[in-house]
């Protein structure tokens, strides 16, 4: 018995390097390891960022409805602007209103650049939707920061 077990050692010992590759398990080759645990870590999470996150760039109807809202208001306040200029105002309230006007126009040139491409028929990169989208919240603090400013004007 003993003597068949020691046979037994020594043919493992010569057999194992020839066919270490298809018979060795892979947790005894630590690199190899590695490299197929991180491949496969990668690829899950490639799949579950691609089930959570939108399509880049893209406009959800919730937005398309938020900003063609925020255009409204925001020529709604131009309009009420208009208004008021008409009038005698003192010079540091005119000077008030004109710069929050500018600080607006120069917040919302993308979604008004967006609406005049669109009445145009022009159709819009990806890119640029996704700048547009970005500038929203910008936008919309301009158009408060008008009305604020507007509402002490006409007070």
């Amino acid at each position: 018995m003993i003597g068949s077990t020691s046979l037994f050692l020594k043919c493992d010992k010569y057999l194992r390097p020839a066919v270490a590759g298809f018979f060795v398990p892979v947790f005894y080759r630590p690199i190899l390891f590695l490299y197929i645990l991180l491949k496969i870590l990668f690829l899950l999470i490639l799949v579950t960022s691609c089930s959570y996150i939108q399509k880049p760039m893209q406009l959800t109807d919730d937005m398309t409805g938020y900003a063609e809202k925020l255009y409204k208001r925001q020529n709604q306040v131009i309009l009420q602007v208009m208004e008021v200029l008409e009038e005698e105002l003192p010079l540091a309230e005119d000077e008030k209103l004109s710069e929050a006007e500018l600080q607006m126009y120069d917040n919302c040139y993308l979604l008004n650049e967006m609406a005049v491409h669109e009445m145009e028929g022009d159709s819009v990169s990806f890119y640029f939707k996704g700048q547009v989208q970005r500038s929203l919240k910008n936008c919309n603090k301009g158009v408060n920061h008008l009305e604020t400013v507007l509402r002490h004007v006409v007070k």
